[in-house]
């Protein structure tokens, strides 16, 4: 393992390691503050803080694992922090009646963000709060199960989800909720007709942990369309594209095909991005370092680029394109990612005819419509939540743009 690796590594295990310990604090100081207003028992307020402590060790353990590789997924350790002590605070006052579930909000926003393993992780935390703080008013161990479905349903329908998915889960999250409540009442009308506030605040708090996730998720990818528009990303993306940059000169000196093929992919990318209004700085420098992992000579070429990126301080917006451009799996979540995706193919068919002078080349248009046509086939656009509207968009302007290099 190279140096700058076990650097690299070094760093994010520190990252994992104060990430958790904040979520100690959070966690002790909730347990200590809901115990003294409650006036719990010296016995159960130190219940309480171990089991706050062994929920703070498992979560450490697993930010910690195979290099601190899961805290680098994380999008903001800062929301999920501020996400988990609302969850305290809501479960605090879960004995007024107009809380319902909405203490299940912060595990939506996480699975929302930042996927299943962290949704998961957080929805532990939340139940467990929820059991050693809420329980003096529940009635019944089917409110228990009924939160316990629901949360996990919770992390299920809004995992990795696009913004059209969410509208769906929405949906879903409503109607599942009014299945379990009928379900939790034995089927029982008298019943339900009994608790009829309880069922109408247990929905609207669906509806509003449905419709928040909806609003962050669409909040934070707007964010994400303009957060390499600040003035410190804008001055590194612009001095990663200096033509006397060190990379740059790596690049020309390891190959000049490659180097000939990244020019010409950015110069494409920055073209189409300026015509269709996207980040075109952001598609330029990821036109130009998409296959620099290839300097390395290493196996794994994407671990590869990753390296690069780190010991270069990329821009996390430039890193994150790189990979999902360079790593043939990965299907593209920005639109910049997806322009950089398309003019690689599209370059390299041109330099493909260039090299084989005997075949015949297609016109400009069959070989841009062959290209999308392949891509679409292959999903490449299903991550990207854009309309076939705007796809159709990007395609009319690769072919009205000047290919000329």
């Amino acid at each position: 393992m190279n140096q700058k690796k076990m650097k690299r590594e070094k760093n994010e295990i520190n990252r994992a390691r104060n990430f958790s310990i904040v979520i100690y604090i959070i966690l002790i100081l909730g347990a200590v503050a809901i115990g003294f207003v409650r006036d719990y028992s010296i016995v159960k307020n130190m219940v309480n803080i171990v089991t706050a402590v062994v929920c703070g060790i498992l979560v450490q353990c697993f930010y910690t694992h195979s290099g601190g590789k899961y805290i680098r997924e994380l999008h903001s350790e800062i929301l999920c922090l501020f996400c988990l002590a609302i969850t305290i605070v809501l479960i605090f006052l879960y004995d007024y009646e107009f809380v319902g579930g909405l203490w299940l909000i912060s595990v939506a926003v996480i699975s929302v963000i930042d996927g299943m393993k962290h949704g998961m992780i957080f929805y532990f935390l939340s139940m467990v709060q929820y059991v050693l703080y809420a329980t003096d008013y529940i009635q019944s161990s089917k409110k228990i199960l009924y939160y316990l479905v629901l949360g996990a349903v919770v992390v299920l329908i809004f995992a990795e989800n696009s913004i059209k998915e969410l509208l769906y889960s929405t949906i879903a999250m409503i109607a599942l909720s009014a299945v379990l409540l009928i379900i939790q009442f034995g089927f029982d009308v008298t019943l339900l007709k009994e608790n009829k506030t309880y069922l109408i605040i247990q929905i609207m708090s669906s509806f509003v942990i449905a419709f928040t996730a909806f609003i962050v998720r669409y909040m934070f990818e707007q964010f994400g369309k303009i957060k390499c528009l600040c003035v410190e990303d804008t001055e590194k993306m612009s001095n990663l594209l200096e033509s006397d940059y060190e990379l740059i000169r790596r690049l020309q000196a390891f190959s000049a095909n490659l180097f000939i093929h990244s020019m010409r992919v950015s110069v494409m990318s920055m073209r189409v991005s300026q015509k269709m209004g996207y980040n075109s700085l952001l598609a330029k420098a990821g036109g130009m370092y998409h296959e620099i992992g290839r300097i390395k000579k290493e196996e794994n070429y994407v671990e590869a680029t990753n390296d690069i990126a780190y010991a270069y301080d990329f821009p996390k917006c430039l890193t994150d394109l790189i990979l999902q451009v360079c790593d043939k799996d990965e299907k593209p979540e920005s639109r910049e990612a997806m322009v950089v995706m398309l003019s690689d193919s599209i370059v390299s068919m041109i330099e493909y005819f260039e090299k084989n002078t005997d075949k015949s080349r297609p016109s400009k248009e069959k070989l841009i419509e062959s290209v999308f046509a392949n891509r679409q086939k292959k999903g490449n656009f299903d991550n990207c939540d854009i309309s076939e509207k705007e796809i159709e968009g990007i395609k009319e302007t690769y072919k009205n743009i000047n290919m000329d290099f």
